[in-house]
């Protein structure tokens, strides 16, 4: 047997124990409040980048402090829920 074919017939059905596992990470924009720093923001938030990733993605720098309003760009990380079969 090829090791294609051993691969492709070792995948399986997810169980509701395995669907726990999985989590999802998604992109999401927010609005900085004034006065706040990115250490400030990713706590109010919960992005779950580091201060540095943040900044680098966002084209600033990671001591920026904000006038409030501008957007900014986080992960947040949640439990995947599949979609209900049709």
């Amino acid at each position: 047997m090829r090791p294609t074919y051993a691969t492709a017939r070792s995948f399986r059905t997810l169980g509701p124990e395995d669907l726990k596992l999985i989590r999802k990470t998604q992109l999401r924009v927010v609005k900085a409040e004034a006065g706040e720093n990115l250490k400030s923001l990713s706590q109010r938030t919960g992005n779950g980048w580091s201060v540095g990733n943040t900044a680098a993605l966002n084209s600033m720098t990671a001591t920026v402090r904000f006038k409030g309003g501008e957007l900014v760009k986080i992960s947040r990380e949640s439990a995947y829920t599949p979609k209900s079969k049709r």
